[in-house]
């Protein structure tokens, strides 16, 4: 794997509940794991850091590295 390249939050990955490949917040192919869905403890505020999967032989070009399930829900903007 290489460096981080960016975060998206859990819900712009679909908040999915099985492991697999996932598309969101202008990434293709991000390899979710049950370690991931955990980690996010179903909240779709999760931050997620995104890492490019390099030089390895999988149908995956993104992986996660970090779950922040600390990231709290945004307030809806008031008029």
């Amino acid at each position: 794997m290489t460096g981080a390249v960016g975060t998206i939050t859990w819900a712009e990955l679909g908040s999915p509940r099985q492991p697999g490949l996932y598309s969101g917040g202008g990434y293709n192919k991000v390899n979710v794991t049950a370690v991931n869905i955990a980690a996010a403890e179903n909240n779709p505020a999760a931050l997620c850091t995104i890492v490019e999967i390099a030089g390895e032989e999988s149908p995956a070009q993104y992986a996660i590295s970090l779950v922040d399930p600390s990231s709290s829900p945004k307030s809806p903007e008031m008029p």
